[in-house]
């Protein structure tokens, strides 16, 4: 199991307060050249997202309304075995009652040195994607007529092998972002995968490494 350290950047303006947590690997090892690359990733994304955020605030707009924007990110390690790491990281900016949050997971195999994609955790001799899709275009129709009076609008479109997932032990968490599934929907919405369910498709990477 790595270790794993929190470190939080925490500035405020008259018009702006970021609390941007995340996390450090913190360990020597012969996998040193991937984990700095992870932590590098996580950290330019979390100054990226700070500047871009600070970038683009319009000033006058605050004055007025008198409103602090809040930037913020959390995150999770949802799993940390087998030389494998997940860790999903939430960015948000929220204003008065006004929030977009969008996700961002960093899935890593420190034995292979690389960043994990579904198709690594699928067989791809099977459609493993239209059996995923067919189970989200039915759990989302429920959802997006919560939260509007036609169904037509702004339907989802589907998964491919870059969407954003993190691991856990039994399954894997696909994540989307605010306004991701509708233009209706504005929080974050997650939809689990467990493994004993979709045992028929797993890669055997899957089966060797992580569902173990």
């Amino acid at each position: 199991m790595l270790s794993i350290d929190k470190n939080v950047i925490d500035e405020s303006t008259s018009l702006v307060k970021c609390n941007l947590s995340y996390p450090i690997i913190n360990e020597e090892s012969i996998y040193s050249n991937i984990i700095n690359l992870i932590n590098n990733v996580i950290y330019e994304d979390i100054i990226t997202f700070k500047d871009v955020v600070n970038d683009g605030l319009k000033v006058e707009l605050f004055k007025l309304d008198k409103n602090i924007l809040h930037v913020i990110t959390e995150y999770r390690v949802t799993f940390n075995k087998s030389n494998i790491i997940s860790i999903p990281i939430e960015f948000s900016q929220l204003t008065g009652l006004y929030e977009v949050t969008y996700v961002n997971c960093y899935n890593y195999d420190l034995y292979k040195s690389k960043n994990l994609k579904l198709n690594d955790l699928f067989n791809t001799d099977t459609d493993y994607i239209k059996l995923i899709n067919d189970k989200l275009y039915e759990k989302f129709e429920h959802i997006v007529k919560q939260y509007s009076y036609k169904t037509t609008d702004n339907r989802f479109d589907g998964i491919c092998n870059e969407q954003n997932f993190y691991i856990e032990k039994d399954g894997i968490v696909l994540c989307f972002s605010s306004y991701e599934i509708s233009k209706y929907i504005s929080h974050v919405v997650e939809f689990k995968l467990l493994f004993s369910e979709y045992e028929e498709v797993l890669s055997e990477y899957t089966i060797n490494n992580i569902w173990i």
